[in-house]
């Protein structure tokens, strides 16, 4: 069943959805590791590195899900994070959207996150956001984002995937008049439990 949103449909009269990403009986991959660091679900557990980490990218974070957002807020405090990590967490068990935190193999620094959420786009399956720490040294980077990329196209069954800001700019993706699933979501009044949560 699609997530509905009350978002505005221009005057259409049709209720707008984000489709599922994956069917109810598919497996979700758990991660990977590789040399140096791993991509693990993100979870609460993992708030005092993730917290550090969203912290030391907060501008570059300010752009990952659309221009100029206000998250992550400079007053951000590691009870909000944590909040945050426990809803990606329930999003996960739900099947609903999938967050991986990429971390050291001891887990005691955190170097950055993909998103994985269902779309509104009318010609996407799923949309992908990937973000690193700034003071990653760029080789480091670039192969942790080719990897991740790579694991992306294989191990899901996503056919029409886009990476909004990534490899699809901003301009051109606003014209799908598809709302980012976190922002419109992550903050809604609903009880956990609501099925439109």
């Amino acid at each position: 069943m699609a997530i509905a949103s009350r978002i505005s449909t221009g005057g259409t009269g049709r209720v707008r959805a984000y489709r599922p990403l994956v069917s109810s009986t598919w497996k979700i991959p758990e991660g990977f590791q590789e040399s140096g660091w791993a991509l693990v679900p993100a979870g609460p557990v993992l708030a005092r590195i993730d917290y550090e980490a969203v912290k030391a990218s907060r501008e570059l974070l300010q752009n990952l899900f659309q221009p100029n957002d206000s998250w992550p807020p400079e007053n951000l405090t590691l009870e909000q994070d944590r909040a945050d990590l426990a809803w990606h967490a329930r999003e996960f068990r739900q099947r609903r959207s999938f967050a991986y935190s990429i971390v050291t193999p001891e887990f005691d620094r955190c170097l950055g996150c993909l998103y994985l959420y269902p779309s509104m786009s009318p010609v996407h399956d799923a949309e992908a956001y990937l973000w690193l720490r700034p003071d990653l040294p760029m080789m480091t980077s670039r192969r942790i984002e080719q990897t991740v990329e790579m694991w992306v196209d294989s191990a899901w069954p996503f056919k029409h995937m886009v990476w909004p800001g990534r490899y699809t700019p901003w301009l051109y993706w606003e014209l799908f008049q598809a709302p980012n699933y976190y922002t419109q979501m992550r903050y809604r009044d609903d009880a956990p439990g609501d099925p439109l949560h």
